[in-house]
Parts: C-alpha cells; structure tokens; sequence
C-alpha cells in the first residue's frame, strides 16, 4: 500500500521536535554526576526513541537538538560529532537486523572511544592517562544505560505515535525475548552496581582523606616533638653552661647525646664564638685567617635570644664558618645574675629527618611527604618523592575534578592529592597522593562491572535459547494448524502457553496504565513544584534587594538601578535631585540608648522617607549605618528641595518614645540639582551630594546643602 507522504512529513517533523525537545530538557537539567566530572547523560535516549518508533531522519534532527543542548551544558563541541556518529552507525546496524544494544556497543568499541581517546589526548592532555580510561568506560556504560532504557521504553510507545515504515526488520521470537528479558535485567543491575560503586568510592574517598590528614597530622607532630626535644636539650644546656666549669665538655657530651646536632657552638656576649664542636671543625675555624667566620653576632639565632633572652628555631638557611651544610639552627641565651653573658647554638643535621618517615605508619608508602619552614625552604623531603620539591616550596589548591572531599594541586605538570598540616614553629608539613589511587577504585568496579554483564548476557542466551525452542514450537503448530483451517487451535501443548501469552500481554498493559499514572502524578507534581519555586524566586529576588531592617532598597540595589535612572533623565534633560542624607549625632544615641533604640531611629527615619518620597519615580535606599541615598525625577528641583525641607522638619519635630521620655533626631543633607547642565556623571553627582553633606555638618548639622548644576 503506497504512503500518504504529505501528511506523513509533518508529522514525523513533530515528533522529532517533541523528541528532540525532551532530549534537549533531559541534557540540560538532569546530568546525573558519579565521579569528578564524570555525568551520565540520557537525552540521546529520547533519540533512539525517534530512530525506532519515527526512523532515521526525524532521529537527526531529534539529534541536533539533544547534542547541543549538551554542548551548552558542559561545554564541549565535540559531543555534537559523538552523537551524530552513535545515530549514524547505531541506524546502520539497527536496520539490518541488529539489537539495538549491540549495535551501540560496537559503535563505542569501534568508533566511539577510539575518537573520545583521541580528543582527550589533543585537546585535554592535562587528563592523567587513568582518568581518560575512566571517562572512555563511563561513555560506554552511559551508552548502554540509556540504550537499554530506549529499548526497553520503546514497548510503551502507542502504535499510532509510530511510523510502520521505520520498522526494524522482523527479528526471530526467540532473539526478541531474550533482547527484552537482558534489558529487563540489565538495566536495573546497571542502576544498581553504578549507585553502589558510587557509594564505595564515597566511602573510599573519606577514609582516603581522613588517611591523608592523619599522616599529615602524625608528621607534623613527629616534627614538631622532634624539634621540641632539640629546643628543649639546648634550654638546659644553657641553663648548665650558666654555671659550668668546663664548657667544651658539655657542649661534646651533648652532640654525643644528641646526633641531630651536626655542630654546636658557645659565643660570648660579642657574638665571638668561643668553644665548639665537632672540635677539628673548631679548630679549623680558629685557624681561619677572616675573623668575620669566628663572629656570629649577626646571625638571628644569636641576636634573638640575646636581646630577648628567649630560645629561638631559625628557618633553614646555609651555614658559615662551621661548615656551608644547610642547617636549622637552635639557640638560647646563657644567662648569669640575669644578664646574658653568650648564646648557646646546636644546628640540627637535616638529613637525620629520615627518622621522621621512619616513625611514620605504612600507609606512607602510597604516599610522598615534604616538610618546608616558615619561609617555604625544603627541611625533608620522602625518598620516592616524584617532583623536585624546590626551594620556596609553595602549593597551591586548585578545582578539583575528581572530588571535593580532597584538596588538589598541580606540581611540574602533575596532579597530586594532598593534605597540609603547620605547626607551631611555621614549619608545613605535606602529604601527597596520586589521584589515581581513586580513580583505580572506580576503574576497577566499573571492570568487574562489565565482566559480570557479559557473563549475565551469555548465560541469557544459552537458557533464552533453550526456553524459546519450547515456547516458539507450540506456535508454529498452531500456525500450521490456522493455515490448515483446522477447526481447533489448542493442541494439548500450547493450552498452558496460550495462557501465559495472555497473561503477559496484560501484565504489560497494567504495566503501562501503572507508568502512565505515575508520569502523569510527577508532572502534576514538577509542575507544582515548579509553581512554587517560581514564586519563592520571586520573594528572593525582592529579599535580595531590600534592606532587612528598614524595608528600603539595599545598596546593591540603589547601585544597580541609579544608573539607569540617572542616564534616563540626563539624556532627555529631565530635573533631578541626587541627595544624600545622615542622621545627627546617631553614635550618640546608640552609645546612650543602645543600639536597639538606634535601630528604632534608623525605622522612623525610614518610614518617614517612604511617607514622603513614595512617588514610582523616587528612588530612597539604605546606603550604610545611618545614611540613606535618594534620587528624585519628575518635577522642578525646587520642588525636591522643598519636599526634603518639609521632610527634614518634620523629623525634627517628630518624638520618639524611650523609657526616660522622647529624643528628637536631626540629619544633615546634602543635594546636587540638576536642572539646566547635565553633564555631569552619576559618581561624581554622588561625591558632590557627599560633599555638600559634609558642608551641611560643618555648618552646624540639621540642614540641607544643595550644589546646583
């Protein structure tokens, strides 16, 4: 039968604008986020709809509507491509026979991630190589959701919404019930393992931060007790050596004791260093011809404690005389009948910090740390760290594409976790990880995902199989038997079929009567909730631009709209008055009467305003404290003055009640007219109405001062 194609174009035009619509409305309001900047989007199955029920071309234009939608929302021109080309070869396959399901598969093995991979590796290099691996298994398993949900909602679609000519070709019995019951299975099985590997990298996720800040914590601490102890063994060396006979011996005892010294010295009161140790280094230095080597009075770790007779912790900076390591330096005053006789400096040998990692838990082997001083100078760095930790150590926190759970920094072109921890000395303690020790988690779940699917899929299909040889042969005998004419169609075999052919097909109808009622109540209900949220909106919007406590416009406000009013009468040359107002003497009443009764001033005042200046075209605002902003139109600028005179007396003649009586309030106003010159801007008309205020104050406060323009 021939095709009545005039009627039938517009019609499939509809409907792929209807399609494309809902596409284009899912793409941009309902991105669903699973990781980072992974987003499972389904408008390509509002697409895949219009290909099955209306055929390929209303598909295309469906098409464009959808991938726009989602270029918009995420930015992305490349989606446009990606969508063209699933439809096309999707199309391809489908009209020869294929699922629907397989054929998008083979589009995203064969074209779809190849191309991705190849995008992300010209355009976006800066992915690391896991994540893009991430990104190509979540396009896959988004094409199969959203084909699978096509597939399965395509049961739904009326037959007279459908174009019979788009039909797929006819397909056996026995591939139709196993292609509905794998979808049947699969969908929800996606759903649910995608939800719940969410969860896990959730879970993952915090105890992954909570790992980092611990370290960082324990490392700090380990410092922190380090240094201490250092700070700690040099007081009371200090305190010995007040007393001692014998200097030099404490001073090797205690590097003996205490390792972590490379070297140690006593100076006097002049900064000349006297004893030390190790004692060839001294020696050397006494040999030393420059004099300038033997004096430390320049050194902060001797002129601190000296003059404030305070210990004192150096950052790192480059030794002399002693030796040209890079050191921290631990010093405190040797003081005698309380006045400081010398200064006593142990420099801490930064390489014995390994025993800092050392005391760390194991979880540090994932992970790479790196203690920098108050100045940003590198004091530690872990031995398996993979950027050069360089001097000047700073790290900045940036977006994080992968969670907000965790801060994110780039370091020499690599991403990195991480977690900062400072102590009390200044000294950051900082712990790394590689983002990928998430992303693998993902990855991973996402694999045994699939691999569950494709063992789900075969065993479907043997059993599908086996199932629908015995359910198709029964029909075929009845087929034959209607194509014999015989007089009964129920051989002793296919009554129990019949049945249950019956009982799905009604179970299927009650099935799409319960969808409807359901969709119908959820757009009743998103249309209601829409409703509301649009008159929410509205109160915000009129929040946002009032004050709280006067009910006049904000700043925010005035500043938006003052200009355009500004500009409006000045290019026509309309009279206006731009005013500026300040209550007399308001930091007395607050400090007298307290600042609820302030408050109250501040309302009176600002009904006052609204009483006199209520025209639609006087613009009254709250601009700070106790000063308001006007700008008046309409009318001669005589008649703004004399309207703010009436105003400005009648406020001073108005009480208001306190517990002791009533108190009078007056402002000081300052006005800029502009009537006959408006070349004049909105900023300086303001400065002006500012400074004429401030004239009005001057000259005694409780008066108006107008600047005529």
């Amino acid at each position: 039968m021939k095709l009545n194609t005039s009627s039938a174009a517009p019609s499939n035009l509809f409907f792929a604008v209807i399609y494309g619509s809902i596409a284009a409305f899912f793409n941009a309001f309902f991105l669903v986020n699973s990781y980072g900047e992974l987003w499972f989007h389904f408008g390509q199955l509002f697409v895949l709809l219009c290909l099955m029920s209306r055929g390929f071309k209303p598909a295309l234009i469906a098409c464009l509507f959808s991938s726009v939608s989602l270029w918009l929302k995420t930015d992305n021109p490349y989606f446009i491509f990606l969508m063209f080309a699933e439809l096309i070869v999707v199309y391809w396959f489908y009209k020869r026979g294929m699922s629907l399901v397989i054929a998008d598969v083979i589009y995203w093995l064969i074209v779809g991630i190849p191309v991705s991979y190849g995008i992300m590796n010209s355009q976006y290099n800066y992915y690391p190589q896991d994540y893009m691996f991430l990104v190509l298994l979540k396009q896959l398993l988004n094409g199969l959701i959203y084909t699978i949900a096509a597939s399965l909602l395509m049961v739904f679609i009326p037959l007279k919404w459908c174009d019979l000519s788009a039909r797929n070709k006819p397909i056996k019995l026995s591939a139709r019930i196993f292609y509905l019951a794998m979808n049947t299975t699969f969908l929800p099985a996606l759903l649910v393992a995608l939800v719940l590997t969410s969860k896990t990298v959730e879970t993952y996720e915090r105890e992954f931060a909570s790992n980092l800040e611990s370290t960082a914590a324990q490392l700090n601490n380990l410092s922190e007790r380090y240094l201490r102890n250092h700070q700690n063994v040099i007081k009371q060396l200090a305190e010995l050596l007040s007393f001692s006979d014998n200097p030099q011996l404490l001073l090797e005892a205690t590097q003996n004791n205490f390792p972590g010294f490379i070297t140690m010295l006593i100076a006097d009161a002049s900064g000349n260093i006297t004893h030390g140790t190790p004692k060839e280094t001294f020696q050397r230095l006494l040999d030393s011809p420059d004099p300038v080597n033997r004096n430390v009075a320049d050194r902060d770790y001797f002129r601190v404690p000296f003059q404030w007779q305070e210990s004192f912790v150096s950052n790192v900076f480059q030794g002399r005389g002693f030796g040209n390591d890079m050191i921290i330096a631990v010093s405190s005053p040797i003081i005698v009948d309380g006045e400081t006789v010398g200064v006593v400096e142990g420099s801490l040998n930064l390489p014995r910090l390994e025993v800092l990692q050392e005391s760390l838990n194991e979880s540090v082997s994932e992970q790479y740390i790196v203690l920098a001083d108050a100045s940003g100078q590198v004091i530690h760095t872990s031995s398996n760290l993979p950027f050069t930790a360089e001097d000047n150590f700073n790290v900045t926190e940036q977006e994080n594409r992968y969670t907000d759970s965790i801060k994110l920094t780039s370091i020499q072109g690599d991403e990195f976790f991480y977690e900062m921890v400072e102590s009390s000395f200044g000294w950051k303690a900082y712990v790394f990880s590689d983002p990928d020790v998430i992303t693998q988690v993902f990855i991973r779940n996402m694999i045994i995902l699939l691999i569950s699917l494709f063992l789900i899929s075969t065993f479907f299909l043997v059993t599908v199989r086996r199932f629908a040889m015995q359910f198709t042969l029964p029909l075929k005998s009845l087929i034959e038997q209607f194509t014999n004419k015989k007089d009964y169609l129920v051989p002793a075999d296919s009554l129990f079929l019949t049945t249950e052919v019956e009982e799905v097909g009604q179970q299927l109808q009650e099935s799409k009567r319960v969808m409807m009622d359901f969709n119908r109540k959820l757009e009743e209900e998103v249309e209601q909730k829409t409703k509301e949220l649009s008159e929410l909106n509205a109160r915000l919007a009129e929040t946002v631009k009032r004050d709280a406590l006067t009910g006049l416009f904000n700043r925010r406000y005035f500043d938006e709209t003052a200009q355009v009013i500004y500009k409006s009468n000045t290019r026509n040359e309309q009279p206006l008055s731009v005013v500026g107002l300040d209550i007399d003497f308001f930091k007395k009443i607050n400090d007298t009467y307290g600042h609820s009764k302030g408050d109250d001033c501040l309302k009176v005042i600002a009904e006052m305003l609204k009483s006199f200046f209520h025209r639609e075209s006087d613009l009254v605002a709250r601009y700070g404290g106790e000063e308001f902003v006007m700008i008046l139109t309409g009318g001669s600028c005589e008649e703004h003055f004399a309207q703010i005179e009436s105003f400005r007396k009648a406020l001073e003649e108005k009480d208001i009640p306190i517990e002791a009586g009533s108190l009078n309030m007056t402002v000081s106003i300052g006005m800029v007219s502009l009537q006959d010159d408006f070349a004049l801007d909105l900023d300086t008309a303001m400065r002006l109405a500012d400074e004429a205020l401030y004239t009005s104050k001057e000259e005694g406060r409780n008066r108006t001062t107008v600047f005529n323009k």
